[in-house]
């Protein structure tokens, strides 16, 4: 499922650009199966973000834009990553279990609902 997200959106930028798979794949010089059970999810992102920053080139997207650092972003996390710049702070990071059982519905004291406003509103 989660593995859909990241295909959901590549197919959607692909269409956006205005390519078949067929002619996305012969201009990007990729294998059409590959690029097609990507995009419907039977097969996770790759966790190379070489490889990931040639798909977002591929897809049109400028370098460091909002655009690439969500596609990188959803592709990491539907690879079962957390993405670097989450890891690299702190701050956000000792709040990251928090949001975990927040998803997963348990409930939350006032204190760590409010501290977990908090973080969401400085990202």
């Amino acid at each position: 499922m989660a593995a859909k997200m990241f295909g959901e959106l590549f197919k959607e930028l692909r269409l956006k650009k205005g390519f078949t798979l067929r002619e996305y794949c012969r201009e990007s010089n990729l294998d059409p199966a590959y690029i097609s059970r990507l995009e419907r999810g039977k097969i996770p992102p790759p966790n190379n973000e070489k490889k990931l920053a040639e798909f977002a080139l591929s897809l049109g997207l400028a370098r460091e834009s909002e655009e690439w650092r969500n596609f990188i972003s959803v592709a990491l996390v539907s690879a079962g990553r957390i993405p670097d710049d989450i890891l690299s702070d702190e701050e956000v990071l000792k709040h990251v279990p928090v949001f975990l059982r927040t998803l997963k519905g348990e409930k939350l004291t006032e204190e760590q609902l409010d501290s977990l406003l908090e973080i969401i509103k400085k990202a």
